[in-house]
């Protein structure tokens, strides 16, 4: 959980720095 939240927090930092939909991305890659 701890793992999923700094992870999630990451993404959001990536998304406002470069504007993107990188989260979704990442979303993607990371779920089961």
């Amino acid at each position: 959980m701890l793992s999923w939240a700094h992870s999630y927090a990451v993404q959001y930092q990536i998304a406002n720095i470069f504007g993107t939909d990188a989260p979704k991305l990442y979303c993607e890659r990371d779920r089961p």
